[in-house]
């Protein structure tokens, strides 16, 4: 994650040929605080594309096809169909320098995967997309927000989805880590629900 400045919108490459509304896609700049503000009014971007996308038919068409054959409610095997769903599809790529580069779900779907471009996402991205697509078949979801760093520095993001009391973590970026590696350990975290507000589960305002 970056602090510095994002496009909510991404470009399309290759010169593919695509529906109307691809076509007419639009890059939306908003030059973010530096430090936790713009880390907080990223997440906030982020949980509304989450919301707006959640409740567009091509999402819970996608989510639906992810899930096919999944016994219903068995949310725990619906959440590793959409995690293998969208990695089989999807590489991880970090951010240009200098920006965050957010991509709507819905683009994401309908103007890469369905138009046979593969997306190259970084963990924003694979967050909302997995987010919105769990979010349509009505899982109750949250962004973590957390540093894996020595300084505490906010860089990384994935998702939370709640069974009952319990958090699962829904990080798609581990498909992409190296064989062997392990997940750095975490030294400030900050929850964000979908559906509510921030929640901090380690002050985000302490250094």
């Amino acid at each position: 994650m970056s602090s510095l400045s994002y496009h909510a919108l991404h470009r399309l490459g290759n010169g593919a040929t695509v529906p109307a509304a691809c076509a007419a896609l639009r890059v939306r700049r908003e030059r973010l605080p530096a430090g936790d503000a713009g880390i907080v009014r990223t997440v906030m971007v982020m949980r509304d594309l989450v919301r707006e996308n959640r409740v567009l038919p091509i999402v819970r068409d996608h989510a639906e096809d992810a899930v096919a054959g999944v016994h219903a409610g068995d949310r725990s095997a619906e959440i590793r169909a959409i995690y293998d769903w969208i990695t089989r599809r999807a590489d991880y790529r970090r951010d240009p320098n200098g920006a965050e580069w957010l991509q709507a779900p819905w683009a994401v779907l309908a103007c890469q995967i369905d138009a046979g471009i593969r997306p190259q996402l970084d963990c924003d991205d694979f967050t909302d997309l997995s987010l919105a697509m769990l979010e349509a078949i009505g899982h109750e979801t949250a962004f973590q927000v957390v540093s894996q760093l020595p300084t505490r520095e906010f860089n990384h993001v994935y998702g939370l989805d709640y069974i009952g009391p319990v958090a699962v973590r829904v990080d798609l970026v581990d498909f992409y880590r190296p064989a062997g590696s392990s997940v750095p350990p975490e030294t400030r975290t900050m929850t964000v629900d979908v559906n509510g507000g921030l929640v901090a589960s380690s002050p985000w305002w302490v250094r």
